[in-house]
């Protein structure tokens, strides 16, 4: 989809998210019975292609992936990112399920048939597989890996994790000291914080003059 927006191949972007939906079968985050939050959608993947159209941080790199999405564009939540990752990797989901059901002997029965994404000609495939079902339900299994650091990857952990230290540091020199604070108190995330508060606008002005830091905090949290 980023190299879509850099080349405005919009038509391309418009087929690829086509039948992005929320993906019940996943469990994850949702209630027991329908969806009650608003899933991905072909609306919600066209404003995050026009959005990355129009950043500027498109042109310098920094948006690699949908994690830097969460960070850059707003309204660009975890929830809408989990869902839109479940859509292109659901074929993944859906082997890793099937392989897990094997390992472990848990039966599996054909389900309807799923649309998932091809990579490779763009274009969404719909196959018939096997899953287990609980109480008449199919189930997707899904990576502990997957779930963890990668979801909480947004601007408040760019915030909370790389910005605020970094001014902990800068607010701790004495050099810098009577900048900030007039006493001699620890100098505390908490102190940090009141003096520069959580917005992505002032992440992204942080980020725009620190683009170093930010792909050494990028590839150390996302493992990549």
């Amino acid at each position: 989809m980023i190299e879509y927006a850099r080349n405005d191949q919009d038509d391309e972007a418009r087929r690829m998210m086509k039948y992005l939906r929320e993906i019940n079968e996943l469990k994850i985050g949702y209630s027991s019975n329908k969806s009650q939050g608003k899933e991905f959608s072909l609306k919600d993947g066209m404003y995050l292609y026009e959005q990355i159209k129009k950043s500027k941080v498109r042109e310098t790199g920094m948006i690699k992936d949908i994690f830097d999405c969460q960070v850059f564009i707003p309204r660009v939540y975890r929830d809408k990112v989990s869902d839109f990752i479940s859509n292109i990797i659901q074929k993944n989901l859906v082997e890793y399920t099937q392989k897990e059901c094997v390992k472990y002997n848990i039966p599996m029965q054909q389900v309807n048939s799923i649309r998932y994404h091809n990579i490779d000609i763009n274009k969404w495939d719909k196959v018939k597989v096997h899953l287990p079902v609980h109480n008449g339900k199919p189930i997707i299994l899904i990576p502990k890996t997957v779930v963890r650091n990668k979801q909480y990857f947004d601007y408040y952990n760019v915030y909370d994790k790389l910005i605020i230290p970094y001014y902990q540091t800068e607010m701790a020199n004495p050099l810098n000291r009577l900048l900030y604070l007039a006493s001699d108190k620890p100098i505390t995330k908490g102190e940090v914080k009141k003096q520069f508060s959580c917005s992505r606008e002032f992440v992204n002005q942080f980020l725009d003059i620190n683009v170093e830091k930010y792909i050494q905090f990028r590839e150390n949290a996302l493992g990549v």
